[in-house]
């Protein structure tokens, strides 16, 4: 899977993925500082995927 993300650019590495998780271990983690909730919205609102899903 990793090899086919390195060529379509659709999949994040597993590299990237350790790293991004290894941010949700400390007690100090808190969800707020990952990213911006109205964006994600609006992302799921124009998303095809997420249309065809709904």
């Amino acid at each position: 899977m990793e090899k086919t993300g390195r060529k379509t650019d659709h999949v994040p590495r597993f590299s990237y993925l350790l790293k991004a998780s290894l941010r949700w271990l400390p007690p100090s983690f808190h969800p707020v500082h990952e990213g911006n909730t109205q964006q994600a919205l609006d992302y799921l609102n124009r998303s095809p995927a997420a249309l065809a899903a709904a």
